[in-house]
């Protein structure tokens, strides 16, 4: 074989090129810098929906936002760490651990709009995140609301998190209809299994409604609120129970009561359809 006919990365034919592609995932950052052609096959692979189900998976992402600051946590295997492109963000407004098994990266930042294609990119990259917590006003935070609907065409949620509402009654009316909305949008495509709202105090809310709506998209509802003792928390208890003997006919739903401390206890509600 003369040296002109000698095998190479470069002119590797394309099928084998897209082979190790699908088998070596991981080190499609590194592959692309090979060659146009390398780098151009790899776009094709990311872009193919049909490949989707064989892209790695976010263990747990958490994105808190208060006021104009905002706070994301990345956790997924240490082998995706280029994958995902977790080693260039910003260092002076993140951190990075890394361990045998696993990565995490936090990153912090009050200018959301450079944050937002960053986030779209790992998302198109990704084929189920393990928990997604989204700790945000549904009502001020629009655009983030939005990149989470566009994303959920393409992967899947085991579990959905609501966190920080000062109070159930935030969760009232429209804003349980832009829950539900995204529950939709992701059934259409890979249903959510398992949707859990936490509030950090109550005030009547109608739950009724939003659950009869949410069970038909979701596998699984936890709905979790903290209260004081106090003599007028019996009647919260009550419209609670009331709740589930309402609903109890139409869905799997179980109320449950604890004590957090001397002071607090939890509410819990647990819905699932009957199919």
């Amino acid at each position: 074989m003369s040296s002109d006919d000698a095998l190479t990365l470069d002119n590797l034919p394309s099928d084998v090129i897209r082979r190790i592609i699908r088998l070596e995932q991981e080190s499609i950052p590194t592959m692309k810098l090979i060659s146009t052609r390398w780098n151009a096959l790899a776009a094709e692979y990311l872009n193919d929906c049909k490949n989707i189900h064989r892209f790695p998976k976010i263990d747990h992402f958490v994105w808190l936002i208060s006021g104009s600051s905002t706070c994301l946590s990345f956790r997924t295997s240490s082998r995706y760490l280029e994958y995902f492109g977790l080693r260039r963000w910003p260092s002076n407004e993140s951190s990075l651990t890394i361990t045998d098994d696993e990565v995490c990266r936090n990153f912090s930042t009050t200018d959301v709009r450079r944050l937002l294609p960053r986030l779209s990119s790992i998302f198109k990259k990704c084929s189920r995140i393990g928990r997604l917590q989204l700790h945000l006003n549904i009502e001020e935070n629009k655009k983030e609301i939005k990149l989470i609907r566009t994303a959920l065409r393409q992967f899947t949620i085991e579990d959905l998190v609501f966190s920080g509402l000062e109070c159930l009654s935030e969760f009232e009316n429209w804003r349980q209809g832009v829950v539900v909305t995204i529950l939709k949008t992701a059934r259409a495509f890979r249903p959510i299994h398992r949707l859990l709202i936490f509030s950090e105090n109550y005030e009547s809310c109608n739950l009724g409604h939003f659950l009869i709506e949410a069970v038909q998209v979701a596998k699984s509802i936890v709905i979790e609120t903290v209260i004081t003792k106090r003599r007028n928390s019996s009647p919260i208890v009550r419209e609670w129970k009331l709740t589930v003997v309402f609903l109890q006919r139409t869905m799997h739903i179980k109320f449950e009561q604890e004590d957090v401390n001397r002071t607090m206890m939890c509410l819990r509600i647990t819905a699932s359809a009957k199919w």
